[in-house]
């Protein structure tokens, strides 16, 4: 069993009041410029990195030298599908 990493509980917790800090900013951002790239730079960024260390606690991986693998594997298919829905966003907007 792993033991606990006080620095990742820290970020894990910083990273959620993240995500209640974005929702509540949604409000604000419409038509504001720097508020709008704000909010759109902050759900970008911190869902996947939550995965991410929660991911770590999920399975042994890191022993097994698979983690730098799997990280490339699941960074490459956030790439794919944050290019495709920008991509398909910005056909939609009028």
């Amino acid at each position: 069993m792993k033991e606990r990493d006080s620095y990742l509980d820290n970020a894990k917790f910083i990273l959620m009041v993240l995500v209640v800090f974005t929702h509540f900013f949604m409000g604000m951002t419409e038509k504001r410029g720097v508020y709008e790239d704000l909010y759109y730079l902050l759900f970008t960024i911190h869902m996947p990195t939550f995965i991410l260390i929660s991911g770590y606690f999920s399975k042994n991986v890191v022993n097994q030298g698979k983690w730098l693998r799997k990280s490339y594997h699941f960074l490459w298919l956030y790439v794919l599908f944050q290019v495709s829905y920008s991509f398909f966003y910005s056909k939609l907007q009028y």
